[in-house]
């Protein structure tokens, strides 16, 4: 196919229902990262998205089948980073040109890459403006940012399609749509061009619903109830195809004339509350996470009740990301202090995620079960310093560990393993 623009190509990627990747596997054959400014928190988000099948084929497709932009004030400054960084690290010679060796495991491992181009071109864009050389970050924080700049990017080259292209994409899709999805393909096409032209990256929209239908068991329902709906709504993009979820908090106040308000909030990562000794394994922390709460509410009348709120997961990713809540500020000591929570807690390299902590539509769909793909690890005591380090799988091959410049593969038993004395899993990773 001839190269098209970014805009058009990610419209594609987004909505059309024929639409496949090339057949070709992406060989990525691993290579360590240097590490001479305090970036081990950017190496392992980095090799996590690299080892990531659905990230590493999205970048793949950009670098080749769009136009790239000509110039130095690109609009995709971090689009075209992270392919330049990723079209280098994929630059794998034979061996023996290039200094990479075979190790014990027999695994091809490339000369390590030094990330420090891509750091370079990272910090020109605001968001990153508060990196600096030789500092260490919190690698989930980054994570995030990246994420969050990439998706900006991909928005605004969405942008550029013009209206009636949008229109006449939204009639191509929706006629090889299968029967039944046609009408709400060419909706959802339609939708997401007004969104994207709207400057605000989070839309609200709020409606007013009497006997929602959805709302979940242990709410009881009176008839003619009204039940407050708000939604905020994040533009289509790639970044949101792959890591985008969405919850629905459902909060219950009595004596109140919306006796019902019901929140659909995105997300693209789960931050998991692992401090409390009765959580022992990932499934506790998510049960936790649905665990009802009772609230203080001011209602109309100016008295207080008592509210109950419950947040359920209403939407699933493709690529789910669990943060583990590692770091916790304690005021005990005069000034206070972020202390870190070592405690281990167990995780499966699969995971279904609780049925109670889903929403009645989610829990109908039967799609909840992941495939573990990376841990990233804190090594150490203290928030401030410590180290990162990270375990990937290779499809269909073995999990690798890698620790700046060393690879080594491991068995699925030692990415499991916490018997290590201050290393914690950090953030995990899991594919549908």
């Amino acid at each position: 196919d001839a190269p098209q623009s970014l805009g058009l190509l990610m419209m594609t990627y987004l909505f059309d229902p024929t639409f496949k990747f090339d057949e070709d596997i992406l060989a990525v054959k691993p290579r360590g990262l240097t590490n001479s400014g305090n970036i081990c928190y950017m190496n392992v988000v980095l090799q996590c998205l690299i080892f990531c099948e659905p990230f590493a084929r999205l970048f793949h497709l950009v670098e080749s089948k769009s136009i790239a932009s000509i110039g130095t004030d690109s609009p995709t400054s971090l689009i075209d980073a992270t392919v330049n960084f990723l079209k280098d690290y994929m630059t794998i010679l034979p061996s023996y040109k290039l200094g990479g060796s075979f190790n014990s495991d027999g695994i091809v491992v490339g000369k390590p890459l030094s990330p420090e181009p891509f750091y370079q071109k990272l910090i020109e864009n605001p968001k990153f403006r508060h990196l600096s050389w030789g500092l260490q970050e919190d690698a989930e924080e980054f994570l995030g940012y990246l994420l969050d700049g990439l998706h900006e990017e991909f928005v605004k080259v969405e942008v550029t399609v013009p209206q009636e292209q949008m229109e006449r994409l939204a009639e191509k899709f929706s006629q090889k749509a299968p029967a039944g999805r046609s009408a709400a393909l060419k909706t959802s096409v339609l939708q997401a061009a007004r969104l994207v032209r709207t400057k605000t990256t989070e839309h609200v929209e709020e409606s007013e619903v009497v006997n929602e239908s959805d709302s979940n068991d242990w709410s009881e329902i009176g008839s003619g109830r009204h039940v407050c709906k708000r939604r905020v709504v994040v533009e289509p993009s790639p970044i949101t195809r792959l890591f985008g979820g969405r919850f629905r908090s459902v909060l219950t106040v009595p004596k109140s004339k919306e006796q019902q308000s019901i929140t659909l909030d995105p997300f693209r990562c789960i931050l998991l509350d692992i401090s409390l000794s009765n959580i022992e394994t990932i499934e506790d922390a998510l049960w936790k996470f649905n665990e009802t709460e009772m609230l203080l509410y001011k209602v109309e009348a100016g008295n207080e009740v008592v509210a109950k709120k419950q947040t359920f997961i209403d939407e699933l990713p493709e690529i789910l990301i669990l943060h583990l809540k590692r770091f916790s500020y304690q005021n005990e000591r005069p000034f206070g202090s972020i202390e870190k929570v070592t405690k281990n807690v167990l995780y499966g390299l699969k995971l279904a995620v609780p049925p109670e902590s889903l929403s009645t539509t989610l829990r109908r769909e039967h799609r909840n079960n992941y495939q573990l793909t990376a841990v990233i690890y804190h090594h150490g005591r203290n928030a401030e310093g410590g180290h990162y380090t990270c375990d990937v799988f290779r499809p269909g091959r073995k999990w690798l560990r890698i620790d700046d410049t060393a690879v080594e593969a491991v068995d699925a038993e030692c990415v499991l393993d916490m018997s290590e004395r201050d290393k914690s899993a950090y953030i995990l990773m899991y594919q549908r």
